[in-house]
This record gives C-alpha cells, structure tokens and sequence, in this order.
C-alpha cells in the first residue's frame, strides 16, 4: 500500500531537485534524477488513484525528457503507457490519443512488457478510439487482446472482465444493446466473484448495464441495476460524492419517468443531503434539484411541500439566468399553477404575468405556449370575480388556440368551457350555450364517456338552459 505521506514527501523532494535543474548547467546526474523523482512521484500518485496528479508529474518528466534531449527510450515509453492510462481513466482522449501517436511514431514494442500489460495498454487504446466512434479500430485492439488472453492460461479472471466490460462499452456506444448486455453479464459472473462489493469498477459495470436495459425499455431492470451501483459506490471508503450523486439521481429520475413521485423524492432528497456539503449555493444543479422535488410533490398535490422548493430554485434562477430565459418562464409557469391550486390567485397571476412577459419577448405571437398562459391568467380573473378581464385573456387566448386547433387539441376544449362559465356569470346565456356546445363537441372526441368531468358540463348546460 502506497502511503500518501511518502508521495508528498516525494513531491517536495522534487520541486527542490526542479531548482537545481533550472540552472543553464546541469550534470547529467542531476537530469537523471530529477526524470527518476518524476516518474516515482508519478507513479506514486497513479497508485493511490490520484489521476490529476499524476499526469502532472507524468507532463513534468515528459517535458524535462525533451528538453534535456535524454536517451533511455524505453523509460519514456513506459511513461507514455501509464499516460495513456490515466488520460484514459480521466476521459482525456485527446490527450490520450496525443500520447499513443508518440509511442506510436517510436516503433513501441509491447513486447517488452508483461502479457497483462499489454492487455492493460490496449484496453486503453480500445477505450479511447471507441471514445471517437472508430469502432473498426477499437475492435482490432480488443481481437488482439482476445489472443493474448487465449495465449496464457495463467492470466487471472479478472482480466477476462476488463475485457469482456469494455467489450459491452463498446457495442453499447454502437447502439447495439443486446450484445453489449451479453459480454456485460460475462463481466458481471467474473467480477461479482472475484471483486470486492464496493470495488469501483464493479459500479461502472452496473451503471452502463442499467444504461443498456433503459435503451431497451426496461426500465424496472435498469433500476435494479442502478440500485446495485448506489449500493456498490455506498460501500466506498472514502466515498466518491460526485458519483453518489449521479446515481442517486438517475435512479430519481427514472422513478419520475416510471410516474412514481413519491420514491423519486427519495432520491431526490438523498441528492440534495449530498450536494448541500459539496456545491456552492448558486449552483445551476441545485437549482434543477430544488426543481424536481418541487414537481415531485406538486404532481402529487402535496403544494405546501412543494412550494418551499418552487421559491429555493427561484432564488437561485434568479442570481444565474437571464431576465428572458425560458427556464424561468417555465418555473413561473409552474409556480403560477400551484398557487392556483392553492387558491392564491392573486399570486398565480403575478406569477403568470412573469411567464407572459419572458415568452412575449422571446416566442412568436401565435406560439401554443402563450395561449395557455393567457387562459391561466383568464382563470385567476375568473376564480376573482373579474369576468371582463377574465374573457378578454381567454379572446387572447382563443385567437391562438383555433388557428392551430391539432396543437391546442387538450387545451381548446377546457377554453370553450370556460368562456361558457364566464359568459353564463355575465348572464349571456346564449353565448354561454354557443361555447358550451363546442365545448361538448371537442370534449367528445378527447374526454373518456365516463369521466367524472362530464358531470360538471352537464351541471353548467342545465344551468343554462334553464336560463335561455
């Protein structure tokens, strides 16, 4: 075990050596020892999975090695092999690719290292070419490591996992899930055996199976496996927040997708237990979290609970959007909703107003959009007493509405039964009937015969009727 104390001891070890070696003359030992306490200060890091650091140092020898014209060739190519590593791990590929063309261009013998070196190596090379859809190529390297497999007998299992997961990463970038799902369940049959619960490659595995059964809508098995993961990353000491987050919020997203608000909320609040410690308050992610646990609980009719939410998203839209930025609209939107649920209408409408002055600015006077803004503003005058403005916004709306009726099929139905309850409050019975019939009309080719809505529209034509 690599103790983090002697890496750091190793670093300062370094920078004073780099001292000595920015002087115009320098012995040829100095160079050599200052490239030995890079590459050991490197590799140091790369074993306690500190990745960034490790390409520093890594960059560091790379440069000095070119700049004092050093000759040990094998020494640098072993140093381009494990920088393709760590560029690979961190999703470097450019970088990566940067570094295989050299070791490329330097004739590099894989032959000089160990057959799991080489499978290492290639899985790298794999990795990043699938990584740039150059599936032919990524799949010359894994048919290579498949005959090294074959040729040692002594190779341990867990290779034939790595290879068989990158296998499966690699149909699944195709877009070819069944194959990717038949090379990861032979992956999962060798890991699960032979890795520890919590070891971070086994998470990996299990979040790109869940990946591959969502694509092939299957959702309730994707959950279990994305649970698996949650699971898995739980287990890690110390534990990598920004993955527990990611996981907890696909797993809530999907319940939210599977319209099951209540176990969403779950994960929701686990994302947001986890993100309170690790982003800044402004943070566009919290805002979108703080958005999700309000639509949660508003689709759910829990609006008090939901409201709280609405306000912490606002807050922060506020700070980092732009005055005429859709997604606030939307947020005012729904914030409109809600109080209107809540019987606040004076606050609905001011919400509603908010909406309509963003998407007059930024969406073409005839958009879908606008007209159910002005119906939802309609409805606040009516629910007000407010019987003349209420219509002149459902006019507004109606305008919109019946020139695109195929776009405003839900919508246009509920307008007419409106316009019908105002002009029946205003005593205009005859045009109260006349909205109510095309009401009727559109209701009948969308609302279910015995949906309890019926009753109401019934309620309102008898009431008419009896007026006319």
């Amino acid at each position: 075990m690599i103790n983090k104390d002697i890496v750091n001891m190793a670093k300062k070890i370094t920078d004073n050596v780099e001292k000595i070696a920015n002087v115009e003359d320098v012995s040829s030992s100095t160079v050599t020892d200052l490239l030995e306490l890079y590459y050991m200060t490197a590799r140091g890091y790369y074993l306690i999975n500190n990745y960034e650091e490790s390409i520093i140092h890594y960059q560091k020898y790379e440069s000095a090695y070119d700049r004092y014209d050093f000759d040990k060739i094998e020494e640098l190519q072993s140093v381009l092999v494990d920088m393709v590593a760590c560029y690979a791990i961190l999703q470097r590929f450019d970088e990566a690719l940067v570094s295989h063309n050299r070791l490329t261009a330097m004739s590099f013998d894989v032959s000089s290292l160990e057959a799991v070196g080489i499978v290492d190596y290639y899985l790298d090379v794999s990795n990043i070419y699938r990584n740039f859809s150059q599936f032919d190529k990524a799949f010359a390297y894994l048919e290579q490591i498949h005959k090294i497999l074959n040729q040692n007998a002594n190779i341990e299992a867990i290779v034939w996992g790595n290879y068989y997961g990158h296998l499966g990463s690699t149909y699944l970038s195709m877009g070819q899930y069944e194959l990717a799902l038949k090379h990861y369940k032979r992956s999962e049959a060798i890991f699960e055996k032979k890795l520890s619960p919590n070891n971070p490659t086994i998470a990996e595995l299990y979040k790109e199976m869940a990946e591959a059964y969502l694509k092939l809508d299957q959702p309730a098995v994707s959950l279990q496996y994305l649970k698996r993961e949650l699971l898995a990353r739980e287990k890690r000491i110390p534990p990598k927040y920004d993955k527990l987050f990611s996981v907890c919020k696909e797993i809530a997203d999907l319940y939210n997708d599977l319209e099951k608000p209540q176990n969403a909320i779950k994960y929701y609040e686990r994302c947001l237990d986890i993100h309170k410690k690790q982003l800044p308050l402004q943070n566009p992610d919290l805002a979108d979290l703080y958005l999700s646990i309000a639509t949660c609980y508003h689709d759910t009719e829990q609006y008090k609970l939901a409201l709280p939410y609405y306000n912490k998203c606002h807050a922060i839209y506020k700070q980092i959007l732009a005055d005429k930025d859709p997604q606030l609209a939307e947020l005012y939107l729904n914030m409109g909703d809600l109080h209107s649920s809540l019987s606040s209408y004076s606050l609905a409408q001011k919400c509603y107003q908010n909406c309509l002055a963003i998407w007059e600015q930024v969406l073409p006077p005839q958009h879908p959009d606008l007209a159910v803004v002005y119906m939802n503003i309609g409805n606040t005058y009516f629910e007000s007493a407010k019987n003349d403005l209420a219509l002149s916004y459902y006019e507004r709306a109606q305008v919109i509405m019946e020139q695109k009726p195929s776009l405003n099929k839900d919508d246009l139905p509920m307008l007419c039964f409106y316009m019908a309850q105002v002009y029946a409050q205003k005593k205009q019975y005859p045009e109260a009937q006349i909205y109510l019939n095309k009401a009727i009309s559109l209701f009948q080719q969308s609302l279910p015969p015995k949906d309890s809505f019926w009753e109401e529209i019934f309620e309102l034509q008898q009431g008419i009727q009896q007026k006319l």
